[in-house]
């Protein structure tokens, strides 16, 4: 893809396609919304960014990936060497987050050291990509919706409560499709922890995992811009009020090998061959 995998709207470069993808939509809202925007003002190559809502690898991906690793030899096509620990193949870091998670479920002493800044009871659940949010509104969509918009208006993130003004006629609707467009209550019902800890204390913290791509941000009321893991925090404090339960912290997790280094983001560094099964 020329440029590489930049964001037309504001140029923050990605890692690739899909990362990008990922970024516009929660950086910028619906892409459809900047459509006519961007037509405008990139006419003769605005196709060339519709590509990278296609999760699947397109051709201009292909180029890019093939001239970064030009001259690699079919050794490198193995499943073995998909997930070696020291120079893997995989960037899907939820493939990562998976298997830090089983290791904090199954009670591996050494990875929980490197948390004991962060949770310091005995972990009594690990939950995977937990969609809290999502279920606790399947559960219960008035009650929910209640809920959150009074949590919302207390926090002073909305100006009222109303149930009809904000979600209209039918109380159960899902946030994404209330009467009236309340960007944090998207932003909150869509997002997920990649990793959700619970102790035996009912303190709940969460983790969010990162492997070459950068923290994203996501667009709420005023236009202003909170990143992922000051959205996590939100979800925090809303489940604490939700659940009656004691929140604690947003970990920010870097997955590290050979081929990527700490950076800034990381609170806690989680090496690959800590995690990543030995052949």
């Amino acid at each position: 893809m020329t440029n590489g995998a930049t964001c037309p709207l504001c140029n923050q470069p990605c890692t690739d396609s899909y990362r990008l993808s990922v970024h516009i939509k929660g950086a910028h809202g619906d892409w459809h919304d900047y459509e006519k925007k961007i037509r405008n003002e990139m006419k003769e190559s605005f196709d060339k960014y519709m590509l990278v809502f296609e999760p699947e690898i397109t051709v201009a991906d292909e180029v890019v990936i093939a001239s970064a690793n030009k001259g690699i030899g079919s050794k490198e096509l193995s499943i073995d060497s998909y997930l070696r620990p020291h120079k893997p193949i995989c960037r899907e870091e939820r493939q990562y987050a998976h298997l830090l998670a089983q290791a904090l479920a199954n009670g591996d002493q050494k990875i929980k050291r490197k948390f004991d800044d962060y949770i310091k009871e005995p972990i009594k659940s690990v939950f995977f990509e937990a969609t809290f949010m999502r279920d606790f509104w399947a559960n219960d969509p008035i009650g929910f919706n209640q809920e959150l918009l009074e949590y919302l208006a207390e926090k002073g993130r909305i100006p009222n409560s109303d149930m009809d003004t904000w979600v209209g006629g039918d109380h159960r609707r899902y946030p994404n499709h209330w009467k009236e467009k309340c960007r944090w209550a998207r932003v909150m019902i869509n997002a997920k922890p990649d990793i959700a800890v619970f102790t035996h204390q009912s303190v709940l913290h969460f983790i969010e995992c990162k492997y070459l791509s950068p923290e994203d941000t996501y667009t709420v009321e005023n236009n202003k811009k909170i990143s992922q893991t000051a959205a996590q925090k939100e979800i925090l404090s809303f489940l604490k009020k939700l659940c009656n339960i004691t929140v604690g912290k947003v970990i920010k997790v870097e997955f590290t090998s050979e081929i990527h280094k700490k950076t800034s983001f990381a609170q806690v560094e989680i090496s690959f061959a800590d995690i990543v099964p030995q052949n």
